[in-house]
């Protein structure tokens, strides 16, 4: 099971989505930093498990990271599950899912080989400060 991200200067919340999926039964990671001017790159690069990939190319000529997910995924994913996720994304299962291999590997998910998954954005009210 994998992770693949694009990011550019995501050091802040980096380690907390790194260790999220962690916990979730992930155990690897495809990322494209796209020329991050903060610590990203040292996250990805002390980090085992983080195959990081460094791109120069504008965003918005990726498709806005998109074309370097599928990249990743039809270079190194291809017949394996994998989880495309922004860093600010963290991915919540049932409670009866122990982790996502388990979740993945449920009788109810055989003969699929792919998944789609709602997000659901959450805003405070008012200003973020408060």
């Amino acid at each position: 099971m994998a992770v693949v991200a694009a990011v550019r200067n995501e050091a802040a919340i980096l380690p907390l989505f790194l260790d999220h999926y962690r916990r979730m039964g992930v155990t690897a990671f495809l990322i494209a930093d796209n020329a991050s001017s903060d610590a990203t790159g040292a996250i990805l690069r002390d980090a085992p498990d983080v195959a990081a990939f460094s791109v120069e190319t504008p965003y918005a000529d990726s498709l806005y990271g998109v074309a370097w997910q599928q990249a990743m995924v039809a270079n190194f994913r291809v017949g394996r599950w994998s989880l495309v996720a922004d860093a600010d994304e963290f991915l919540v299962l049932p409670d009866d899912a122990p982790d996502l291999p388990a979740l993945l590997a449920a009788p109810v998910m055989a003969g699929f080989d792919a998944v789609r998954i709602k997000m659901l954005d959450l805003y405070p009210r008012g200003p973020l400060s408060g």
